[in-house]
């Protein structure tokens, strides 16, 4: 997003807003397919949208609006491999049955 920022007069904002508290756990565990296991987690929607368009109308490159997601923004560099596995892992548990 860096060099494409950089290249173009096009403003992005990279929103990354973590788990955000929708039904799509919900709706899903309707039809069998997962089960939800993060939704007390999550960041109520109206929310999300307000950070993200918040961020995007300041101009700000990215917009992280979580706790979890900041210090994993802030440690990756230094943790990359950790940082990477425990996002993978929290990922893949919102999923499982």
């Amino acid at each position: 997003m860096n060099a494409l920022r950089g290249e173009t007069a096009v403003p992005i904002t990279l929103c990354c807003p973590g788990y955000v508290d929708t039904d799509f756990h919900q709706r899903a565990q309707l039809t069998g397919a997962f089960a939800s296991s993060n939704t007390r987690r999550g960041v109520p929607a109206h929310v999300c949208a307000r950070a993200c368009l918040d961020g995007a109308l300041r101009g700000d490159a990215e917009v992280l609006t979580t706790l979890p997601g900041k210090l994993g923004y802030i440690l990756r560099p230094i943790f990359t491999k950790f940082i990477d596995a425990r996002a993978k892992k929290i990922s893949l548990h919102s999923l499982q049955k």
